[in-house]
């Protein structure tokens, strides 16, 4: 077996906001389950240290779980060769299949003995059919919402692009939720006996469906991805028809350990009648304006998200009601567009003046 090392600023540290903690989208929008799943949620202090200090070394291995459209022939035809190509999120619901692997990160060409697993989902969400890959020996104990994995492969299979299939699992998704993977009591053996080893902990890994507009990746390096946090999570907006207004979006970006700044964040609004300007007012602090123009909108709901986009994604979710156009401002007044004057607008009653 041999032993990966990775640069030093790049060294993660156990506990990733992935493998357990809620993402501040999570944490906004329905916790660790989602939005259509209840949860306890416990107080958690943190304390402020250096970010070296915060740096545990490499983990040995970890869970990565990718999601896809149901397919019989995964443990046949893996769905992924590389952990890069593990797909971590979908907005995607109904009949979905999950595909539960074991990363060994700090080795290459390892086997895979046996392993003691325990996998979870969203109370809402329904086991269809699951399927071990290989030739295995031992239990698959069944919950309400769970499920707990006792394996071993005699044979011991290899890992290929440093990865491991474990099993699928089908589900019948309904709403935003996770699927999320640990080690049970006992440990992950790798290698054939007798030249064997045992890993005692093991990063937890975790897919999301029914995503709204918030996800997270676990990186491949276990590093620490740059991470967005918008503030506030909802912003609720009356505005009468044909008018404009501004509202301001608190924004903040943290990773790479606080050792290099977050250069690949971009924020951005998804409907047509907004629009942005971004400020940087200190160091990865940001000032977002967001301004709606309701000039092309007839009164009703409307809905869109404001969105900080790097590494990890985080939202704010706009809701628009256009209401009755505020007295005083007549119809017939709205600025429209000349076709002689593409860039001056002019009202209904001016053009019909001029072309008298």
């Amino acid at each position: 077996m041999k032993k990966r090392n990775l640069p030093l600023d790049r060294i993660p540290h156990q506990g990733s906001s992935r493998g357990g903690v809620d993402t501040p989208s999570q944490q906004r929008h329905g916790g660790k389950w989602g939005a259509g799943c209840s949860v306890i949620l416990a107080a958690v202090l943190v304390v402020a240290l250096p970010p070296v200090l915060l740096a545990n070394p490499l983990p040995e291995a970890g869970f990565m779980i990718h999601v896809q459209t149901p397919d019989p022939s995964s443990c046949t035809q893996w769905p992924a060769s590389d952990c890069s190509q593990i797909v971590q999120y979908t907005e995607d619901q109904g009949l979905l299949e999950f595909d539960l692997f074991i990363y060994p990160v700090a080795y290459s060409d390892v086997e895979i003995y046996s392993a003691a697993i325990h996998l979870d989902w969203c109370p809402d969400w329904t086991l269809q059919e699951w399927t071990i890959c290989g030739d295995y020996e031992g239990s698959v104990t069944l919950g309400a919402h769970q499920a707990d994995l006792d394996l071993t492969w005699s044979d011991c299979p290899e890992t290929a692009g440093g990865i491991f299939l474990v099993g699928r699992f089908v589900l019948d998704v309904t709403g935003h939720g996770v699927v999320e993977a640990s080690l049970l009591d006992g440990n992950l053996v790798i290698g054939c006996p007798p030249n064997d080893m045992e890993i005692g902990w093991l990063v937890p890994g975790r897919a999301e469906a029914g995503v709204t507009c918030g996800y997270c990746y676990e990186p491949c390096d276990y590093g620490e991805p740059c991470t967005p946090v918008l503030t506030p999570g909802t912003v609720l907006l009356d505005v009468p028809q044909g008018e404009t207004v501004q509202t301001e979006i608190e924004a903040y970006v943290f990773g790479h350990y606080g050792l290099e700044p977050c250069w690949n964040t971009i924020f951005e609004g998804t409907e047509d009648w907004m629009s942005l300007i971004v400020d940087e007012i200190g160091d990865q602090d940001y000032i977002l304006t967001l301004t709606v123009d309701t000039s092309s909108l007839c009164q009703g709901d409307y809905h869109g998200w404001v969105r900080g986009v790097a590494d990890c994604v985080d939202c704010s979710a706009v809701h628009l009601t256009v209401t009755e156009r505020a007295q005083g401002i007549p119809e017939d007044d709205v600025p429209v567009w000349d076709a002689d004057n593409p860039q001056d607008p002019v009202s209904w009653s001016g053009l019909k003046a001029r072309y008298r």
